[in-house]
Parts: C-alpha cells; structure tokens; sequence
C-alpha cells in the first residue's frame, strides 16, 4: 500500500516525531511505499499538494490535545481533494477520546494506544479485505454504529520495533543548533526514546494512556546501536532522551553508561529525572558517560500541593536531588506548575523559596493544564474549573494563558507567572555568558534574524517577560531555516 503519515506540527522547536516515525518504519519493513510529513499550519497547502500527487491508499493522522484544531484544518483540506481515501488516526488524544475525536476529524479509523502494530494489521485487512472487527485496538464505523475492537496488549520487546524511519523526512532541519538540551549549544543533536511506561499517578499526566504503567526498557546493545547509527548518518554530537524517567532504573542506567565508554561514545547528553530516583552513585558514572543536565519536573515547593498531584515526591526529596546532581557537577533544569487545585498564594510562595533554594541552572514554570484523559482533566470538569467549555482552542495556546480558573483568576495567574519567570532570567542564561562560543552564535542570530527582535520586543511588553524576547529570536531563526529546508 502507499501510506501517507502526518504529523500536525504545532511548536517551532525541531523534535522530530518520533511516534509516527516508528510506525512508518514497521509499515516499510513490510514493504509498504511511505510518505511522512511533520507540517506546520503554513505548510498545509503546499503538503495537501503532494499529498495528492502520491495518491494513498491510507492517510494516518497522528493526534495530541494541542494538535486538534490543526488537525482537523489538514483533515478538512484532505477530504475535498482526497474524499475517497480512508483516514486513520491515533496518538494521546485519540486514545483518551476515541469516538469523539474520529467524529470531530470525520476520519474512518481510530487506533488507540500503542500504534504499531494496529496500523499494520489494520493495512494487511484492507489489502485483503478480511474483517477490520479483527485489528486490536481500532475504533471504526459499522453501518450507523462506531465499533470499539478489543485492545492491543502493550508491545513488551521493544527490541523488535526497527529504529524510527528518520530518513522519511527531511531530517537536516531537527539537527541545527543550539540543540534540546536548554543552556548548552550543540551542533548537531536530536532525540531518541530507550523505554515507555512510567509506574507513577500524577494526576495531570496522560503519558499511561499510550504507554502503560509497567515500564518496559530496550536492551543497552539495542540503544547503543541507535546512537551508532546516528553519529554514523547524521553526525551528532548531542541527545536527548525523551524517556519519561531515564533514571528509573539504576542497573541499567549504569551499565549503559559503562557501554557508552566501552564503545567510546562521544556525546554530550540530557535526560528527564525525578526527584526520588536521583542517586549520588548513579550520577557519576552518568556524568562520566557525556551526560550534561537532567531536566526535572519539580511541580511545586509545597507539600500539600505535591501530595494533590499525586507526585510521590516532597521538598526535601528536591533539595537533595539537586544537591546531589550539584555535587557532581551536572547541570539541572527544573520546571515548575502554576494554578493548581488548593492551590493558594502561601503555596506559590513556596514554590518560589523552594526553587531559589534547588538553585537550578535553567527554570521554568508553566500552567497546569487539564489534558484529556487525565485524572485533572476529570476533576476540573467535575468541578467546572475550566473557564471555556469547548477549550480545545485553549490548548493550543496552554503555554503562554491558562486554562483552568480554580483559586486564581487567569489574568491573576498571568501576573504571577510572569514575576516568578522574570526572577530566574538572569540565572537562566548567566552559564551562557562565560562560553564564548555560544555567545558568538547567539549574536549571529540576531543579525541575521532581526526581525526575532522586533516580535519578542512586543511580545514580551504584552506577557511581561523578558524571556520571550529569546524564545522570539529562537522562533524566527528555526522557522527561516525550515523554510530554507523545505
């Protein structure tokens, strides 16, 4: 079959996805003809057009929350050029809203969960026309009625899965620096994933939903031979892993080290850590091993509030965490949530203490946003804390106004983000000041992309925060390079 895989781009950061790369790869390890595009709301014509020139027998449409509305644009737009060609979607959303996301992007399939292996059983049916009530995991329509097929069990050797099919893209573009390792400037780096699940309940993560709660690790040889690969194709010299806990497992973390050294690996490197599987031991030999910064989802520096998250951390479990990774001389990112349930301004308080307290070398804070699926998204409609009813809109925009008004005001929430951001602007890019090398790059950018200037200038006068006079800059270089790419 020809297949056309599509990926609704909403941010202008290059991570590549690496979710429907996957699929690709088993659907072309089958001998099915390929065609992926990871598009962004101005490329929409332009890949409608080619789309229809390679004339598919399958469309697959991935789908997160905040890729809905741009989905449902591309979904529209296909239809009127493409209307008898079958349209599949899967990803987060779908999984948490099957039947009401097929409806809303007037598509034919939905895949929930892991999508792999569903897409390919699913295109083996339509080639040969035996009963789609079959494929695991598909949500499909049967005469008047929407059809929910028994799911799919997890894939439990993910050592079977062929690496993602990056070569289906334009892959130049996810490489241009300064990288996703936030502080430090990197040639050439991208993503790679070595596990999926996370045995945590934190109630406004959706991640169980397509990956489970029992983790499930690839084998180091398997890992080892991705980043082999990747140096050998594209020349990298940095990564990030997109797991959603790299440190949950001790042995493996170590021995992984161990084998980057082995086969003398250079890489610099960054991975997401929680605060209570931060060890002192384990820290070293990831240091050792290339490792730069551990990127730490910290949420609040009030117990209570950590306690209504279900985070199964606690202010003293942080301090040490970034005492530890401090000791070692590991770089550390901390994020922060702002506008969660009970939350009151004695506990944002907290969170500020506590995060000058951690002295992290990048920090953030974001909104707590109510995804589908999860056990907040339930709770903020049970309790009517979303302020729009239909906020698939708002999703889009999540990160710069909220969309849940529970003790605070989204205009009171704005406030408060903006002056706990602007505390940390000067920390956040002081390490970048004493490396010369990035300092020069950072100025070629703005000569060659003054317009990023102009933009953060107003912007940031609009947000009240310094920092998006950076994010601007960053936005209009990545954009002018992909333009230049494509």
């Amino acid at each position: 079959m020809k297949i056309t895989m599509i990926c609704p781009r909403v941010i202008d950061a290059p991570l590549p996805p690496l979710g429907i790369l996957y699929i690709a790869a088993v659907l072309e390890k089958e001998g099915h003809k390929l065609q992926v595009f990871d598009v962004s709301p101005d490329e929409r014509i332009k890949v409608i057009e080619e789309i229809a020139k390679f004339k598919p027998d399958l469309i697959g449409l991935s789908v997160s929350s905040t890729q809905l509305n741009h989905a449902k644009e591309i979904s529209n737009m296909l239809r009127k050029v493409l209307p008898e060609t079958p349209i599949v979607c899967g990803g987060v959303h779908v999984t948490a809203l099957p039947v009401e996301t097929l409806m809303e992007l007037n598509a034919d399939f939905a895949i929930i969960g892991e999508g792999e292996y569903s897409m390919l059983e699913l295109c083996k049916k339509l080639e040969t026309g035996g009963s789609l009530d079959e494929v695991g995991s598909l949500v499909h329509k049967k005469g008047d009625k929407i059809v929910q097929n028994k799911r799919r069990g997890l894939i439990e050797d993910l050592n079977e899965l062929p690496f993602p099919a990056r070569h289906l893209l334009d892959f130049e573009w996810y490489l241009i620096p300064p990288g996703p390792i936030r502080g430090i400037w990197l040639k050439r780096a991208t993503t790679l994933i070595t596990s999926r699940g996370c045995p945590y309940s934190c109630i406004y993560c959706g991640s169980n939903l397509i990956f489970g709660r029992k983790v499930r690790r690839r084998s180091i040889e398997n890992v080892i031979a991705e980043i082999e690969e990747l140096k050998e194709k594209y020349n990298i010299d940095g990564m990030w892993f997109l797991d959603d806990t790299f440190t949950l497992n001790k042995k493996w973390v170590v021995d992984f080290c161990n084998n980057l050294r082995k086969n003398k690996i250079e890489l610099v490197w960054g991975c997401q850590a929680r605060a209570n599987t931060i060890q002192e031991d384990v820290l070293i030999e990831m240091k050792k091993a290339g490792c730069a910064q551990l990127d730490v989802g910290v949420e609040s520096g009030s117990e209570r509030i950590l306690k209504v998250l279900q985070k199964k951390t606690n202010p003293k479990m942080i301090e040490d965490a970034f005492s530890m990774a401090k000791k070692v001389g590991l770089r550390t990112m901390a994020s922060f949530m702002l506008g969660n349930p009970e939350e009151t301004m004695d506990d944002i308080n907290k969170t500020l203490e506590l995060a000058k307290k951690i002295d992290p070398d990048f920090t953030l804070f974001f909104f707590t946003t109510p995804f589908p699926g999860t056990k907040l998204n339930e709770m903020a409609i049970e309790n009517k804390w979303i302020k729009d009813e239909d906020y698939s809109k708002w999703l889009v925009k999540q990160t710069d106004s909220p969309i849940m008004e529970i003790n605070f005001t989204a205009e009171e929430l704005i406030e408060i983000r903006s002056t706990l951001q602007n505390e940390f602007v000067f920390k956040n890019y002081i390490s970048t000041l004493r490396n010369p090398s990035y300092i020069l790059n950072f100025l070629l950018l703005l000569t060659r992309y003054p317009r990023g200037i102009v933009k953060g200038a107003g912007k940031a006068i609009k947000s009240k925060r310094v920092d998006d006079i950076i994010y601007s800059i960053l936005e209009e270089y990545r954009s002018r390079k992909r333009t230049e790419s494509i």
